[in-house]
């Protein structure tokens, strides 16, 4: 066991490992000064359109509806998928996304990868 600093208290304690999650927020200064909707991401609808006429949004910053609420997805197979339907509608396609379930971990040497 090595020692471990406490976030909050600065405390040290003996632990074989920790876990780690970090939070990132959006980088959303350039849509605010366009002042284009967001929320932690640009905020589209099912297209890819944001709140600014002409303004289309197709990365991970992109805020869709989902399931009755608003989600930012943030994967591979999602990074790839909604830039070609936004790219297929800034053309006149009119397709909705709709996100895939998808599952991917790494256990040890074994790849695990699943998409809907």
């Amino acid at each position: 066991m090595s020692p471990a600093r406490s976030c909050q208290t600065g405390s040290e304690l003996a632990v074989d490992f920790v876990i780690r999650r970090r939070w990132y927020r959006a980088a959303t200064a350039l849509a605010d000064a366009a002042g284009i909707v967001n929320d932690n991401g640009i905020m589209t609808d099912t297209h890819g359109r944001t709140s600014a006429p002409h303004v289309w949004a197709a990365g991970d910053l992109r805020v869709l509806p989902y399931r009755g609420g608003r989600i930012r997805l943030e994967s591979v197979p999602n990074a790839i998928d909604r830039p070609k339907l936004v790219a297929e509608n800034i053309m006149g396609a009119e397709k909705e996304y709709v996100a895939k379930p998808w599952f991917w971990s790494d256990q040890y040497d074994v790849n695990c990868r699943s998409q809907g």
